[in-house]
């Protein structure tokens, strides 16, 4: 259902509640990405789309959606209620829409530049009037170098809704323009160690290999599979593909449509015809996210590395400017010449009693206290 009004700058905002009308969008979502500065690929729609097909539409939307006075979308912000349980009370939050058992990174509103200022104040507006169907709105791991954020924390200024950050850490590699350049600036141990680890992969008769075509996307992605799982079980656990079949799901939607839009980096270490190491990327923007991989504990120790170091390679010849780790700054990323930065994690309160307490309280929504119940799939 679809519930809209209008602003004082002619713009009309809705906020659409059903499956039907969130799908409706499709032909107007990846236009106004284009002319947004939020250039993510986790907020395009072949990404939402594979994550409801994989979840089977089992989810509530709540996305605010903003038209200018030609009737053109200006402006989204894409939500889902999820329902959370602090000490037996029902806490209705709104996430990101398609980041369960995703990987989803960087979540952020849809907004045309050239009015990002007005359309930013209208969504936080129309989420301030209908703050009796909320509790809290979560927006985790948000990328602080993106103007989106600033407009997401401008727009809410003068809604008397409370909001609350805190830092992120991240890690990325600014990449030199050749690989030459890249070697360079590795310490020689590192280079050393490549170098002894790559000969050993070579006279096991290994070779690095690409998924260059959307027919061989199944074979790799099932490898990845495979091969993530092998590392875990050695260490007497589950994998996520085992833990979470939603995700496991989500990647056999997505996989294939990324391969057919070009941003798909799928690179794997094969030796007789089985796969042993396996790294999956997209490129987007000029960037190499770096999104999941798995390996052979078996096979020669360090070969993960020297994928990792082909791909990096491969993004430079690319011409992609930044190398993603999408996760925690740490010494191991150091070492490729990762460098931290900063994002954050947001949420707003509705300022309902129940909201109230867990800010005053400072309750943040990660599972602690206040835990998210499971999606039935």
């Amino acid at each position: 259902m679809k519930h809209t009004s209008q602003d004082n700058t002619s713009l009309s905002v809705s906020v659409i509640t059903d499956i039907p009308e969130l799908r409706a969008l499709e032909p107007e979502w990846n236009n106004l990405l284009k002319r947004s500065s939020t250039q993510q690929m986790f907020l395009t729609w072949e990404w939402v789309v594979s994550w409801l097909d994989a979840i089977e539409n089992k989810i509530t939307p709540y996305t605010v959606t903003v038209r200018d006075t030609d009737g053109r979308l200006c402006g989204l912000a894409p939500f889902y209620f999820w329902r959370y349980d602090l000490l037996k009370f029902p806490i209705d939050v709104l996430r990101p829409l398609a980041d369960h058992a995703t990987g989803l990174m960087y979540p952020s509103w849809i907004i045309d530049e050239d009015n990002s200022t007005a359309i930013s104040t209208a969504i936080a507006t129309e989420l301030a009037n209908r703050r009796k169907d909320f509790d809290l709105i979560w927006m985790p791991r948000m990328a602080s170098w993106n103007p989106g954020v600033d407009y997401i924390e401008k727009g809410f200024q003068h809604t008397g809704l409370t909001v609350r950050k805190r830092p992120t850490s991240y890690s990325a590699i600014q990449l030199p323009s050749t690989t030459d350049e890249y070697r360079g600036i590795l310490s020689k141990s590192v280079a050393k160690n490549l170098r002894w680890r790559l000969n050993k992969i070579r006279k096991s008769e290994g070779a690095i290999v690409e998924c260059n075509n959307t027919t061989d996307v199944d074979q790799f992605m099932h490898a990845l599979f495979d091969l993530h799982g092998k590392r875990w079980r050695q260490k007497g656990e589950a994998g996520v593909f085992v833990r979470r079949p939603l995700e496991k799901r989500f990647y056999e939607e997505y996989l294939p449509k990324a391969a057919s839009t070009g941003w798909l980096r799928l690179k794997a270490i094969k030796s007789s015809n089985t796969f042993k190491a396996i790294k999956l990327g997209y490129a987007y923007d000029n960037t190499l996210l770096s999104v999941q991989g798995g390996y052979d504990p078996d096979y020669i120790s360090g070969a993960a590395n020297v994928l990792l170091f082909d791909v990096i390679c491969g993004a430079i010849e690319e011409g992609l400017e930044v190398y993603d780790f999408l996760n925690t700054h740490t010494n191991h990323k150091n070492q490729w010449r990762g460098e931290e930065r900063f994002g954050i994690d947001l949420y707003v309160t509705s300022n309902s009693l129940i909201s109230k307490a867990i800010s005053q309280l400072g309750i943040w929504p990660t599972g602690r206290y206040l835990r998210p119940i499971e999606i039935q799939t």
